[in-house]
């Protein structure tokens, strides 16, 4: 456990598995940093839907809140090579389509304002 740190991409950078609550911007630096997550089960609305999206896309998965069974899903998955890298594959494809939608975005943003046709 680590209190209030401003190195979370350095840890990140370094670690193989985020084990986190859904939370949006959490979700967010997990996909720039192409790392798999492993979320406790939430209970507020927006992060149940943060879990559903990280597990059909891929990106991670939930875990049960008892110790126990959190317990045997880190064991399970932090030795699972296999799956971590697909995940990760599935983390770096996302970050590709945000980039993609976000410059795509940008670009209609400078065709309506400047009124310069790009592409």
């Amino acid at each position: 456990m680590l209190g209030f740190t401003d190195r979370v991409y350095d840890y990140m950078a370094r670690a193989d598995l985020v084990l986190t609550k859904p939370g949006g911007i959490t979700l967010f630096e997990t996909i720039f940093s192409e790392l798999p997550i492993l979320a406790w089960e939430p209970f507020l609305e927006q992060e149940k839907n943060n879990a559903r999206f990280l597990v059909k896309r891929g990106l991670g998965r939930v875990a049960a809140k008892e110790p126990e069974e959190c317990l045997s899903a880190i064991r399970a998955l932090i030795y699972d090579d296999e799956t971590l890298e697909w995940m990760a594959g599935n983390m770096r494809a996302m970050k590709g389509q945000l980039e993609e939608e976000s410059l795509n975005r940008m670009l209609a943003g400078l065709e309506a304002e400047k009124g310069v046709r790009v592409g």
